[in-house]
């Protein structure tokens, strides 16, 4: 259970800390749940998005939360030959 600021409690699926170790609550064990906490494990931390996997209750990653993902800083990047540069289209 989470208090807001308002004083008002939310129950949350889960909870991700360090970006490492998740705790589910058993009662909203859901698919959906356990894929919006190994998001935050990619250090994705967009709670309470409009749409995509931040959203509550969690939807798919869309293409915005992709984005986000593949361009963060805190993970490792691709690194790009000069000669596969060539060959990209």
């Amino acid at each position: 259970m989470k208090e807001n600021e308002d004083g008002t409690t939310s129950v949350r699926g889960g909870v991700t800390s360090d970006h490492k170790d998740i705790i589910m609550n058993s009662q909203y064990d859901t698919k959906a749940n356990r894929k919006h906490e190994a998001w935050h494990t990619l250090f994705f931390d967009n709670d309470n998005a409009k749409q995509g996997i931040g959203k509550y209750p969690p939807q798919n990653p869309n293409q915005s939360d992709i984005n986000s993902l593949i361009n963060n800083p805190r993970l490792p990047s691709v690194i790009k030959k000069p000669e596969d540069e060539k060959k990209t289209p």
